[in-house]
């Protein structure tokens, strides 16, 4: 708590949500216990003064062993004193959570403290402040309504007061004997900590001359009750000698002092002579009486002194208020804490406002005109307008736009009238930029208006129980008056509110200018007091309505003011008035909204719950935020109009907007809670209805016997049965067909979302605390609510969001409908949310995947012997992974549209489709890794062979060179070392056989694959390719179009039918066709050389494979092409790419050669035979090589196999990481910037070759935003520090350490290395040539160089071009956010506009906007004029089109599903729907003819008018944005 002392802890940080509100703070250490005692006491749990260290294990088997050691050093290590606790959490707060602590303290029936010391002098401060929150209840003996009771804040009550202190020497416990005073035998509780408590024997250290207090409130039992009035009991820790000025501050306010001493010395004697108020009376305490003796339970002292107290009280002499002891401590020089300027200030604006008011109705009406009857008939008129349930015989439009009249008139005079002298006092203090005044200004309003409140509540209900019930009218004016006699912070907040909304809307009339707004400035203060913890009333607690201006703006500054990324979850309560709804809240999240009878809860408040950043993605929100709502079926409801319809409204809203629904019900018996299920049970189906489906929890109040679950089963099973039946009658008045119990509505699992809470009070009020069981229980439920939202794959909500829900919830709750078009907008919203969520998903998938692939490529590169790791072995292991990743997905999408996010109800229909996809998506993977496994095998059993070509040379020259050296060295003759190496070197390679791999004809292979692949195909085709001798033949041939080349059924039709120019233009696109595939193919050709491997005959596979695949699309399709075209094609690809296969394939043959390769290594072996020869300390020289031929390029292979991964990671991290994970965003994107541009080169791209300019925009953003010196340099570092780790681990192995030589120490090593690194073998080859260096040497030589390898490798990579880098990554970028984008590929068979549909295994192909067709090209074939015509407006007109697929017989548009059935093509939502299209078609006419070698299309008029801002408009449009 150090930190504490000058920063001191605040509320809002305490009330926090993070990990650690999931967890219980255990007492393990001393640190521990001020947040344990903490954290039990915001929760209100009676345990919180415990602070003993419990022992470990070990600790009690040593004390057991040793039980002499135990000494009191030891025993005081275990825990400070829970005082000294309380002294130091007080110090280290605010004054604002002292007042929250004191609250607690007081709520669990602790002593609280008056008089709090200075732990580093002796001064001490009167807590004044700290105890202005505690509101008491109580029923004097001396009241005479006997069914009445008094309420009022502990600091106004006038109360005798009685204190206890101590001498010197004393056997007597003060605060045993007070506690047993202060409560009955039979109901003991522990207001004061003593001795005999746990924890109490700790020898106070701080909080000596701390002054507790202590009350007792009668209940007006005259039988049970101990006193007949309140009284004030106060205890000073620590002699009073030593505490002379706390003593004499107590003698002054007491009726009687009680100092126990078992005897007096003399000093102690004259001290307490000079005692002069004779106002006082003093009792000596002692159990040195022989009376005392007798008493061992102090039964008879406490008797006692109960009838002494009682004495005084009966005959008061002395009645003190707490205000009145600050006085007196402020005249003996005690420090008071509300002296602070801002606190006293504060205070004098508040009374500014309060002062003033007596009668709280006639305040509102004077003070508050907006919020009165004015307010309220403009709600009734605004409902009127949406329901029109008054029209009578009027006509619908005349009786619209008369309510609108005289909506609009209200609204005027809102306006119109002047802001109250308090009002403009009030927002001058709300918007003090002091936030510590502001805060205790907030605070003083409460005080003062809670207490006004009350005393008007008090009076009004004194009348209520006079009058006659026989009088009705009398009695509802009564209960219309008590609706209205609460005053809060809320009422001035509302009036601001109101002033508002009235501005807005006169603004958006243009009945006023921008420059004439004068609260402009409101939303953003309430989204301060918002911020700083205080409850902001969302519905109207008077009028029932949501100033829906006002708060929209509020929550649009809160998001400004929280960075608009802001994302928060919903949490509501919903029960019976008087149920305990507030105090639940309080309880669960330390909150502060009014529970006492004069101030219960009206509409709906939501306050905001942080949550810490280290938790926010965790729990997925960056606020909690708590709707407090007011109780149903509230009494002074019932007797007014509307109040049924009022608690449907307000369920059905506040269920509309939460995330959890608590329904609390205050009983065991359910049977008893039908009118509140009967709400819940219709606002659930509403929300179902619009596809709204919150958790909801049934919390069982007042449920206390350790086996209520297994008793309340019959009451579950009853409050099934009631859901059941009231779901049916709420469904057959909804309208709403196929519904018969609850569990249609919800998946309900009523064992797991029903809880059951003990009673909230322990022992019988004013003097209960509340219950152990109550607070752990609540605080369980806490944790699991917390778990929920944690756990929920439901996203939380923006708060843009949350307040567009909130304008389409009130509006469906005005118009009394709950079947929303959302057709528009949140369709496409929640489907792209979809298609983001199944991208997400995919990535991982593949990525994890990719990252088995690559460990597994590895493990096998790594192995002297491919069949050292079993290829079944790996295809199981493959299957597993897949298997459990294909799960996952399934399992997490499945989660998706469980989960209830936004709107997903919306898109039910198409969650086969995603699921097909998911099979689809294994099936592409598993074949990708089966065909990268085989090539693996197949290539690494060829570097099998040659790597054991190079050891054997190497024991072979290692063995020769060992027996010459020895000779040489006994030679004294100078020698030339060079030559005696050469002549080893030469002997060596006559004595190994090294056998060279054999070279293949890649262009023969690849020929034979084709014949294959062909098969199918007869008579001229196949002569033609059994006639093919070589494919390099093709390698330099142009693709020409021939009559051949297209079918001959259509081409026959077609020449009779359209004119040559269409014929030509045919030949021309499958031109451009092929050529756009050549460019396609190459790509991936280069892909394969660039990994610098040998080829493998899966390369011309599946080459084939996707040219199969390509001419079985659509583009291939609208060409018509024939069996020549498609061996043409295959000749062209093919032909061109076995030239650049073959060169692939001998480059690594040269690079692999055995001779080759040692020749390479040639010089490290002479260097290596110098230095042993004279005898030179090499490790060092070795190491270094084994981290430069060794290490360096296995770690520059690693980067390049995970830096692909990381820049799409990154990309998608970034803050493009909507545009690459929404297709909506990506395309709108894509049209923006074309339209911005107005390049029509790039429009016939993007229309003719949409995946070529997909692809060509990723690739030019990837070079873009990494191409910048340095701009792959963290990733580069993140993947370096990543294997840098693994490799440094591996280096400080034990096993490795532990290495008896040089090639053990590698052979470990490289083992622990096998799934990251490939080490290359021929050049540890080297390296262990002769090596007789110590391992451990070694290591530490590797170590040495492998941070300056490190930096190397970095500026190297950091260097290097961009294009470079993409074309040695394994996994290309590019291709893997191309896929997230690019959908399926089909396109619209009218306009070309391409398939927005998402995943791989949809049914349907869609597109939200379509275009005029002669922009890909269509033309009328009799004109040759292009085509003008929108294929979404034609299928609803009677438009009609002819091509093969009719048989080129003119066919409806209407009918055109009957020609493409897998093609939905729906009509435009809007006439300005394809403005942009219809902008582009115009602009680009005249060259759009000439591209196409057509006439310009005809334009009409109103698209001369469209302008390139009504194009971006209509394109925002189109995509919600």
């Amino acid at each position: 708590m150090e930190k504490f002392k000058k920063s001191k802890l605040t509320v809002i940080e305490i009330l926090t949500i993070g990990h650690k509100s999931l967890e219980t703070v255990n007492l393990h250490s001393i640190e521990d216990t001020p947040w344990y005692f903490l954290q039990k006491l915001m929760s209100l749990n009676v345990n919180a003064r415990k602070t003993y260290i419990e022992l470990s294990e070990l600790d009690l088997y040593m004390d057991f062993t040793n039980p002499l050691l135990e000494s009191e050093d030891q025993d005081q290590s275990r825990g400070f004193h829970p005082l000294d606790i309380l002294c130091i959490l007080l110090h280290c707060s605010d004054n604002f959570l002292q007042q929250e602590i004191v609250t607690k303290l007081s709520m669990c029936q602790f002593a609280v403290p008056l008089l709090l010391p200075a732990c580093d002098s002796s001064e001490c401060t009167f807590l004044l402040w700290a105890l202005r929150d505690i509101v008491k209840k109580w029923r004097p003996h001396s009241l005479e309504d006997k069914n009445g009771f008094k309420e009022d804040n502990v600091v106004n009550i006038p109360m005798s007061v009685f204190a206890f202190v101590r001498l010197e020497n004393r056997t007597l416990s003060k605060a045993d004997i007070l506690n047993q005073i202060l409560m009955p035998p039979h109901q003991p509780h522990n207001f004061f900590i003593h001795r005999d408590m746990e924890g109490g024997h700790f020898p106070k250290k701080l909080s000596n001359g701390l002054v507790e207090m202590s009350w007792y409130f009668p209940a007006g039992q005259k039988n049970s009750d101990i006193f007949p009035e309140p009284i004030t009991v106060m205890n000073l820790h620590g002699k009073i000698t030593s505490y002379w000025r706390e003593f004499s501050f107590l003698t002054q306010i007491s009726s009687a002092v009680f100092i126990f001493a078992d005897s007096i010395n003399e000093k102690e004697y004259v001290q307490l002579s000079n005692l002069r108020d004779a106002n006082t009376k003093y009792f000596f305490v002692s159990q040195n009486l022989e009376c005392m003796q007798k008493d061992k339970n102090n039964t008879i002292l406490v008797r006692n002194l109960q009838k002494i107290m009682t004495e005084f009280i009966v005959q008061p002499t002395k009645l003190v208020t707490l205000e009145h002891m600050a006085e007196t401590a402020c005249e003996l020089g005690i420090r008071i804490d509300e002296q602070s300027e801002e606190c006293k200030e504060a205070k004098q604006q508040a009374l500014k406002i309060t002062r003033r008011i007596w009668d709280v109705s006639g305040y509102k009406k004077e003070t508050m005109k907006l919020q009165g009857d004015l307010c309220k008939e403009l709600v009734r008129t605004t409902t009127e307008m949406c329901r029109m349930r008054k029209q009578g015989d009027e006509n619908s439009q005349d009786y619209r736009e008369k309510l609108e009249n005289k909506r609009r008139d209200l609204i005027r005079q809102q306006y119109n009238h002047t802001p109250s002298p308090g009002i403009y006092a009030f927002i001058e203090s709300v918007s003090h930029p002091n936030h510590l005044e502001r805060a205790y200004f907030l605070k003083w309003m409460k005080f003062f208006l809670d207490s006004i409140s009350r005393a008007n509540v008090s009076r009004l209900q004194a009348q209520y129980k006079t009058k006659d019930s026989s009088a009705t009218m009398g009695m509802k004016q009564l209960d219309l008056i008590m609706s209205e006699s609460s005053l809060g912070v809320e009422n001035f907040i509302r009036e601001l509110g109101q002033f508002y909304d009235a501005e807005c809307y006169l603004l958006q009339n243009n009945e006023i200018k921008n420059k004439e707004q004068k609260f402009t400035k409101l939303p953003g203060i309430a989204a301060k007091l918002l911020l700083d913890g205080l409850p902001l009333e969302l519905i109207d607690g008077d009028a029932s309505s949501i100033p829906l201006e006002w708060i929209t703006n509020v929550l649009s500054e809160l998001d400004k003011r929280t960075g608009g990324q802001c994302r928060i979850r919903v949490i509501t309560v919903l029960g019976v008035q008087s149920t305990g709804n507030s105090t639940l809240l309080n309880t669960m999240f330390g909150l502060q909204f009014p529970v006492a009878s004069g101030r219960c809860t009206k509409g709906a408040f939501m306050t905001l719950i942080k949550v810490e950043e280290n938790f926010q993605e965790e729990l997925g929100c960056s606020f909690i935020l708590v709707l407090d709502t007011e109780g149903l079926r509230a009494p002074e409801m019932s007797s007014l109009d509307g109040s049924n319809q009022h608690d449907n409204e307000l369920a059905t809203l506040v269920v509309g907007l939460s995330d959890i629904t608590i329904i609390n019900l205050f009983m065991e018996n359910a049977s008893e809670m039908k009118d509140i299920l009967q709400i819940v049970v219709h606002a659930f189906l509403r929300m179902d209805t619009i596809g709204k489906k919150p958790k909801y929890y049934f919390l069982h109040q007042n449920v206390a016997n350790v086996d209520a679950d297994a008793k309340c089963l019959g009451d579950r099973r009853k409050l099934i049965d009631d859901l059941d039946e009231m779901t049916r009658i709420a469904a057959k008045s909804e309208k709403k067909n196929g519904i018969k119990s609850f569990s249609d509505v919800f998946d309900a699992d009523h064992e797991k979302q029903s809880w059951f809470i003990p009673g909230l009070w322990h022992g019988v009020p004013p003097m209960s605390s509340v219950g152990t069981g109550y607070s752990e229980k609540v605080y369980e439920f806490k944790k699991h609510l917390l778990h929920a939202l944690k756990t929920s794959s439901t996203k939380a909500q923006r708060l843009s969001k949350f307040s567009e829900w909130i304008r389409s919830l009130w509006e469906a709750v005005q118009y009394e409908t709950f079947i929303f078009n959302f057709r528009n907008i949140l369709v496409a919203d929640a489907y792209d949310q979809l298609y983001v969520k199944y991208n997400e998903l995919k990535w991982n998938f593949s990525k994890a995947m990719f990252e088995w692939m690559q460990k597994t490529e590895n493990i096998i590169r790594n192995q002297p012997n491919s069949q050292d790791v079993p290829n079944s072995d790996l295809t199981n292991e493959m299957h597993s992974m897949l298997q459990r990743e294909e799960n996952n997905m399934r399992k997490s999408l499945e989660w998706y549209f469980e989960s209830g996010s936004e709107n997903v109800n919306l898109i039910e229909r198409y969650r086969e489709e995603f699921l097909r996809s998911i099979n689809s998506l294994r099936k592409q993977i598993e074949d990708d890794i089966r065909q990268r496994l085989n090539e693996v095998f197949t290539i690494q059993r060829g570097k099998v062979a040659i790597e054991k070509n190079q050891k054997g040379f190497m024991e072979v020259i290692e063995r020769i060179a060992t027996g010459k050296s020895q000779a040489l060295r006994n030679n004294n003759k100078m020698l030339d070392l060079d030559k005696e190496f050469e002549k080893i070197w030469k002997e060596t390679f006559m004595e190994m056989k090294l056998i060279s791999p054999n070279k293949h004809n890649i262009g023969h292979e690849m020929l034979d694959q084709l014949r294959m692949d062909m098969n199918h195909c007869i008579g001229a085709v196949k002569k033609r390719l059994n006639d093919i001798k070589d494919l390099t033949d093709f390698e330099s041939k142009c693709f020409i179009a021939q009559p051949h080349h297209f079918d001959a059924t259509w081409y026959n039709v077609a020449s009779n039918t359209i004119p040559t120019r269409n014929l030509d233009d045919r030949r021309i696109q499958m031109n451009k066709y092929v050529n756009a595939l050549q460019t396609k193919y190459k790509r991936y050709v280069t892909a394969k050389i660039n990994k610098k491997e040998d080829y493998h005959n899966t390369y011309c596979q599946e080459l084939l494979n996707m040219i199969n695949k390509e001419l079985q699309g659509s583009s291939a399709e609208k060409l018509h092409i024939s069996a020549h075209f498609e061996l043409d094609l295959k000749l062209h690809i093919l032909g061109r790419a076995a030239p650049m296969f073959q060169k692939m394939h001998e480059d690594f043959i040269q690079e692999n050669d055995p001779r080759l390769s040692l020749e390479k290594l040639k010089p490290e072996y002479l260097a290596t035979f110098r230095n042993i020869f004279l005898e030179n300390d090499q490790c060092k020289k070795r190491a270094e090589v084994f981290c430069h031929s060794c290490l360096k390029p296995a770690i520059v292979e690693f980067i390049y196999k995970n830096l692909g991964r990381e820049i799409v990671d990154n990309v998608l991290h970034s803050k493009y990481s909507r545009e690459y994970s929404s297709r909506m965003f990506f395309q709108f994107n894509l049209l923006k910037n074309l339209l911005e541009e107005k390049d029509f080169s790039q429009y016939m791209i993007y229309i003719n070759d949409y995946d070529v300019f997909v692809k060509h925009k990723l690739q030019a953003h990837i070079e873009e935003k990494y191409g910048k010196p340095g701009g792959l340099k963290k990733l580069h570092e993140k993947i370096i520090q990543k294997i840098t780790y693994v490799i440094n681990s591996a280096l400080n192995e034990e096993k490795v350490q532990n290495s008896p030589n040089v090639s053990s120490f590698l052979e470990r090593f490289c083992g622990l290395l096998q799934k990251e690194l490939v080490l290359p073998r021929n050049a540890m080859n080297v390296i262990l040539f002769q090596n007789k260096d110590k391992a451990q040497q070694f290591s530490e030589y590797i170590q040495s160089s492998f941070s300056k390898l490190v930096d190397e490798i970095l500026k190297e990579m950091n260097s290097l071009e961009i294009g470079y880098v993409l074309s040695m990554v394994t996994l290309k970028p590019q291709d893997q956010l191309f896929k997230r984008v690019f959908g399926c590929g089909k396109l619209c068979p009218f306009c070309n506009v391409p398939c927005e549909a998402g995943g791989l295994g949809h049914t349907e192909h869609f597109a939200s906007v379509h275009r005029p067709q002669g922009l890909a090209g269509y033309k009328d074939l009799s004109t040759n004029i292009l085509c003008n015509s929108i294929c979404s407006t034609d299928v609803v007109g009677n438009g009609s089109f002819r091509n093969s697929k009719t048989n080129w017989i003119p066919e409806p548009y209407k009918n055109y599903h009957k020609f493409y059935p897998e093609w939905v093509i729906q009509s435009d939502p809007g006439i300005h729907a394809s403005d942009y299209w219809k902008f582009i078609l115009k602009e680009f006419n005249d060259q759009l003819a000439e591209e196409y070698s057509a006439l310009p299309a005809q334009i009409p008029p109103s698209w001369r008018r469209i302008k390139e801002e009504q194009a971006m408009k209509s394109l925002r449009d189109a995509f919600n944005l």
